[in-house]
């Protein structure tokens, strides 16, 4: 089941996080607008609580997830970066079109996490 759904820095490839499964998808986007390609990015598979919920892509092509237990990060080729371990997130945002400056919402939190690059945001 999709949840969260964003681009690439050039729009050629969409991403979406399929909570059920717990993965993040990547499919190719032809000029036409037709996706093919369908693959498994990422499998965020974890003995955390938590599923993919929230999607964000920054200007290197590095995919940013909510899911078990906290933030996941990976390359555009699907390496896995790392995580921050966080609870109970809900989404995740970007904030100001140059912010470097990731957001997450929890029940009753909004976190703020530092990143090296500014987010994606449509032209």
């Amino acid at each position: 089941m999709p949840n969260g759904l964003a681009f690439s820095p050039d729009e050629s490839v969409l991403y979406v996080d399929d909570s059920a499964r717990k993965q993040i998808r990547a499919f190719d986007v032809g000029p036409n607008g037709r996706l093919s390609n369908n693959r498994i990015l990422l499998d965020m598979s974890s003995e955390d609580s938590g599923v993919p919920d929230g999607l964000k892509v920054d200007q290197k092509g590095n995919v940013f997830c909510t899911g078990p237990g906290g933030v996941w990060v990976c390359r555009a080729n699907g390496e896995f970066l790392g995580e921050s371990y966080y609870q109970s997130f809900l989404r995740i945002w970007a904030g100001e079109r140059m912010a470097v400056f990731l957001f997450m919402t929890a029940r009753t939190s909004v976190y703020r996490l530092q990143t090296k690059t500014a987010g994606v945001f449509p032209s």
